[in-house]
């Protein structure tokens, strides 16, 4: 479980709570039996071993990004939490989109870096996009 302490507008404390993935479990639906194994874990991505039946050495490799949504409180009236949050393994649709399955571990580990490399460079450059206006505003008041 993750937690995430931070200050809104009016300085109130707002915590925030993720509950992240298994490291091990046995799949349920349409993966009925599979065993799942946490390899790795980055900020953004997963990666998991799946074995098909325990005990064999039939197995794959499923890489995919992190995605969380907000715990639902009721069913019925479709309430759901702005505090509670779960990270969720993707369904079958996601694959070829933002989830990979490999049978090599060493492509499967490739892809999970390009993931976590990608992300990083993204808040990079958002960053230094954030740094560059800030500082073309401030060189425009002194002008001012």
């Amino acid at each position: 479980m993750y937690e995430n302490k931070s200050r809104g507008l009016n300085q109130l404390k707002l915590r925030i709570m993720i509950n992240k993935l298994e490291k091990y479990f046995i799949g349920t639906g349409e993966v009925k039996g599979f065993v799942f194994s946490l390899v790795k874990e980055s900020h953004n991505a997963y990666l998991y071993r799946v074995q098909h039946n325990l005990g064999t050495d039939n197995f794959y490799y499923e890489v995919f990004l992190k995605q969380t949504i907000a715990l639902c409180l009721d069913f019925v009236t479709k309430q759901f939490s702005q505090t509670e949050f779960k990270e969720v393994y993707p369904k079958s649709e996601a694959f070829g989109n933002c989830a990979w399955t490999f049978r090599d571990s060493e492509r499967a580990k490739s892809k999970f870096y390009e993931l976590t490399q990608e992300a990083r460079i993204n808040s990079l450059l958002s960053y230094d996009i954030k740094l560059a206006t800030q500082r073309l505003k401030e060189s425009k008041s002194k002008v001012d």
